[in-house]
Formats: C-alpha cells, structure tokens, sequence
C-alpha cells in the first residue's frame, strides 16, 4: 500500500484562486526567494490527516462526498471573503505564507460547520482530531 501525507481542504473559486495570485504577485519584490504555489493547488485546509495510505485516503472522500450535511453547506463557504494574512515556520525553514478568510457572518458559520462534518467523519477513519487553528 502507497504511503502519502494527506489533509482534508476546500479549494477556493477561480475568483478567489486569481485574487490570492495576484497579492503574491504583489509580495514577490519583497520576498524574492519566496516560491509560489499553483494556483490549481491553493486550498484551505480543514483537517491534517498525516501519513496514511491512498486507500483510507480514497475511503475517506468518498464518504465525504456522500456527506450531504456537508455539501449542503459548501455553497455557503464559498462565498467567504479573504481577509488575514501571515506567515508561518521557522526562521530557517521556508516560510509559508498563509491567507485566511474573515471571521464572522453567515459564510464563516457556514465554514466552521463544515470543518465539523469534516472532522467527525475523519474520525471514524481513526484520525485524530485536529488542534491546531486552520481557520
């Protein structure tokens, strides 16, 4: 079985993947060693799964998918507006630059509950629940 590092994220509509290109962009000149996602690869992650394998992986979407919980709020969640931005990891790592959206409203309610369904389902795959603040 294929071992990979897996998580669990939302990828954001063309609109917001062109805007987030385009504050990179703008941050370049300041930071010229900076290396620039895809932007097919821009995502908000939900949960950090780990290593696992491509099988739990592939489970693991499939009863999202089916979630209509979840896909019912994902309309919602699209909406949402970015509005923070920082930077995380160690002074002698690479840094990731980090984009999230506003709290607050309806679209971040919506958000939070869907991070919910993602976490409950996670974990009847046997992943941990994540601690760490995402979003």
């Amino acid at each position: 079985m294929a071992k990979i590092r897996a998580f669990c994220a939302l990828a954001p509509a063309a609109p917001a993947r062109q805007r987030l290109q385009q504050l990179v962009a703008a941050h370049a000149a300041a930071a010229p060693a900076m290396r620039s996602t895809h932007r097919d690869d821009l995502h908000l992650t939900l949960q950090f799964l780990g290593e696992t394998t491509t099988e739990v992986v592939s489970a693991l979407a499939t009863a999202l998918a089916g979630d209509q919980p979840l896909i019912r709020l994902l309309p919602q969640v699209a909406t949402l507006e970015l509005a923070q931005m920082a930077s995380f990891g160690f002074a002698h790592e690479e840094q990731v630059l980090w984009v999230g959206p506003e709290a607050g409203g309806a679209e971040w309610a919506a958000l939070l509950q869907a991070q919910e369904r993602v976490l409950g389902i996670a974990g009847t795959f046997g992943f941990a629940r994540e601690t760490r603040k995402f979003i």
